[in-house]
């Protein structure tokens, strides 16, 4: 699910998967849309519909993984593992 550092909650990346469309606080994407692949590549993308403080990043309603907004920006929580080269 995921682990407390410092005292907060970071969530992990299969509870986004698992449970992200039951998110309310979402970024939704599009596959046409060039933030997909910022967002896959492991870079900060632009936040459009979703608040500040942790949420499902999705494309064309599916969740593909986690992220935490601040600032008007997707910090990225995708696995670099998973991650585009």
């Amino acid at each position: 699910m995921g682990s407390v550092q410092k005292g907060r909650f970071v969530p992990e990346h299969h509870l986004f998967t698992a449970f992200g469309a039951l998110c309310k606080n979402r970024e939704e994407l599009t596959l046409a849309d060039p933030r997909t692949v910022e967002y896959l590549s492991g870079r900060e993308a632009e936040a459009r519909t979703a608040a500040d403080g942790w949420c499902c990043v999705t494309v064309d309603g599916w969740p593909l993984g986690g992220g935490k907004v601040s600032g008007g920006r997707v910090k990225n929580h995708y696995p670099k593992a998973l991650r585009l080269l």
